[in-house]
């Protein structure tokens, strides 16, 4: 009695191997199968759900694997489920705020030219994230020039705001420099979908060279 009871919960929780298994059929009990080493299968393409990368979230969450690369991921549309990113090693990408996806933007003109970055609005629902600013004047002759201004604005050629500002001259005689950096911790949020200009209000004149440099990144809004 005692081995048929055994064969009895075998048959009810055991598993049958198939190397191809055939299609159920409706209404009919089927062993679970499983896999050569006797590990169970579940679905051909195991476990997951049914919303893919990138669309529309709806349900439940299932999958909590994600994609292993060596680049970061792709920019998707704001709300949509994702794919849990990973680097080649399996490590979660876990990126401190204020340094995701950083770049670095970089105007220096010829000489008597004014230096500006502007960086396009990034759509609906994107913010730029300004964590970096730099400004330099220098010469390379006689220049009358004495105070110039530079200005992070956003939407400038909209709505203008400006952001933040700063101050910088040199001095007449030829091999003068100044230069304007933010501090350490700086950051910057700007409006979403507005574009951001970081620029001096104008050439230095004869002999004068400008440089401005900006560190930003994006965010959904």
């Amino acid at each position: 009695m005692a081995f048929q009871l055994k064969e009895f919960f075998w048959k009810l929780v055991g598993g049958v191997y198939n190397a191809a298994p055939a299609a159920s059929v409706e209404a009919k009990s089927r062993a679970l199968q499983v896999d050569a080493a006797g590990n169970l299968l579940v679905g051909l393409g195991g476990v997951g759900g049914t919303v893919a990368h990138d669309a529309a979230d709806a349900g439940s969450p299932i999958k909590v694997g994600g994609i292993a690369s060596a680049l970061a991921a792709a920019v998707v549309t704001a709300l949509d489920r994702v794919n849990a990113s990973f680097d080649l090693r399996g490590r979660l990408r876990v990126i401190p705020a204020g340094e995701e996806s950083s770049i670095t933007a970089v105007h220096e003109p010829a000489a008597n030219t004014k230096a500006t970055i502007l960086v396009a609005a990034g759509g609906a629902g994107v913010k730029h994230v300004v964590t970096g600013l730099s400004a330099s004047l220098g010469s390379d002759g006689a220049v009358t020039v004495a105070r110039l201004k530079v200005n992070l604005i956003e939407d400038a050629a909209g709505t203008p705001v400006i952001k933040w500002a700063g101050n910088l001259s040199v001095i007449a005689t030829a091999g003068g420099s100044a230069q304007y950096v933010t501090p350490a911790g700086f950051c910057v949020h700007l409006t979403a979908n507005k574009s951001v200009t970081w620029e001096f209000t104008a050439a230095g004149g004869a002999n004068t060279y400008e440089a401005v440099s900006m560190q930003y990144h994006t965010l959904p809004a």
